[in-house]
This record gives C-alpha cells, sequence and structure tokens, in this order.
C-alpha cells in the first residue's frame, strides 16, 4: 500500500518473475542425448558430461550452457553416473528403465 500510495501508476505495471528460472536446456533435447548414451554404452564408450555438451553443440546452434547445468539436467532427465564393471558410466536409473520397458 506504502508503494501505491506514492505511485498510483504501479497498478499498470507487469509483475516481477519471482520463483526458479525456467530451465536452461530445453526438454526437446530429451530425447537426442537419450538415443547418444544409449549408443555410447552399447560400444562401451566412457561418457562425460563432456563429451554430452560436445554432441549438442554439433546437433545444435542453440546458447551454450555450463556443465552443471547439464549434469542436474540429466539427473531430471532420470540419469546417474554409475559403476560398470571396471569404471563408471552414465546410465539411466532404474525406476526409468522400468517405465520403459512396461
Amino acid at each position: 500500500m506504502a508503494d501505491y500510495n506514492q505511485n498510483p501508476d504501479l497498478l499498470d505495471e507487469p509483475p516481477k518473475n519471482r520463483g526458479h528460472r525456467c530451465h536452461s536446456i530445453s526438454a526437446s533435447y530429451q530425447e537426442m542425448v537419450r538415443q547418444y548414451i544409449r549408443t555410447a554404452n552399447q560400444k562401451g564408450e566412457y561418457i562425460t558430461l563432456e563429451d554430452i555438451k560436445k554432441a549438442r553443440k554439433e546437433n545444435s546452434v542453440d546458447k551454450s550452457f555450463h556443465i552443471i547445468t547439464l549434469g542436474r539436467t540429466l539427473n531430471r532427465w532420470g540419469f546417474e553416473f554409475g559403476r560398470g564393471k571396471r569404471s563408471q558410466h552414465l546410465k539411466e536409473k532404474d525406476h526409468v528403465i522400468r517405465a520403459v520397458a512396461k
């Protein structure tokens, strides 16, 4: 009320955005990333976040993003780094595999 009493034109201004920002990596890239990870796992290749970032950059002209953002996005999409036979591999979480299999 104090702000309105000082400036009644505040009602005409759009409200300020609050809360979380939208995700910087669009969900439209999810299938491309998922296919890249599955192909690399079938070949037995070691996958890093940097590899995925390079693959996405080659297939897209969108803005760049930070590597930690990619890691959080992969977690949100259902991926995790897990132990393989000799090293860590990027793989889908168990609940995602069960959902796809149904």
